[in-house]
């Protein structure tokens, strides 16, 4: 594996670790369970980031991205002794589609600006695409990390 692909990997699950913890604080956890969260984003991340590097389209790799946090929770909630969702919240919120949400947003706000009659079918294709998007990234991150969840243990 080249040098490059290492450095973005480390990168990207390093920034989502942080962007996981600064999300957990939020919350108001408990502070032993800040480095799980750490870990679990950066798990989740890596594995979307590896995922949508082969070519695999984001609501896919997102799916399997919570679909690891998922599995992890189930473990290590466990073993912390803590509720699930207090780690497993925290550790996904990196993975919101921000782009795509932001051009629903901008997309809406130019179709307001041509009133109702007058919006190019641009504007309104690139606002049912972003929203089509971020609902449909959303969804099976949902599912992905509550599909762990129902599993039973054999």
């Amino acid at each position: 594996m080249e040098m490059n692909y290492i450095f973005d990997f480390l990168a990207d699950g390093i920034f989502a670790a942080i962007a996981g913890v600064g999300f957990g604080l939020i919350s108001n956890p408990e502070r032993r369970t800040l480095p799980l969260i750490a870990i679990l984003a950066a798990c989740g991340h890596v594995t979307r980031f590896l995922l949508m590097g082969c070519r695999v389209n984001i609501v896919m790799a997102s799916f399997f991205g919570a679909l690891v946090i998922g599995c992890a929770v189930r473990i290590l909630a466990r073993k912390a002794d803590v509720p699930r969702e207090s780690l497993a919240f925290p550790a996904l919120l990196p993975m919101i589609p921000g782009m795509y949400a932001y051009g629903v947003i901008q997309a809406f706000i130019k179709c307001l600006e041509f009133g109702v009659m007058g919006v190019p079918p641009c504007h309104f294709q690139q606002f049912a695409y972003n929203l089509f998007m971020t609902i449909s990234i959303i969804l099976m991150m949902v599912v992905g990390v509550f599909l762990p969840y129902y599993w039973k243990a054999r």
